[in-house]
């Protein structure tokens, strides 16, 4: 226990889930070929069960910045069958994190 006494456990895990966050995980959700751990939605919990509001908007903002990322890549995409289907979800998936982060920043 006195290792555990000398470190912030809650920075560390905000470091880490902020870390894993900037991942393209839209793609990945949208063939379900396995389930993802919502890093995002992880890191805005746990602020938000510190009180820290500022710090749980701010992950609603990276969640947004992500978002707007994978959009700007998705209009890229080519044209194939497969890709089509795939991005329709994947589209569905970031208009999804647009709107939550929108209202999570808003609150």
């Amino acid at each position: 226990h006195d290792f555990v006494r000398g470190m912030d456990l809650y920075s560390i895990a905000c470091e880490a889930l902020a870390k894993a966050s900037h991942r393209d995980w839209y793609t990945m959700r949208a063939d379900d070929s396995e389930l993802l751990s919502d890093y995002q939605g992880s890191l805005y919990a746990l602020h938000v069960s510190r009180d820290e509001w500022r710090r749980a908007a701010q992950a609603m903002d990276l969640r947004f910045v992500n978002a707007r990322k994978a959009w700007a890549l998705d209009n890229k995409s080519s044209s194939s069958t497969d890709l089509i289907m795939q991005s329709s979800k994947r589209t569905r998936l970031i208009l999804d994190d647009l709107v939550l982060a929108s209202t999570g920043g808003h609150n």
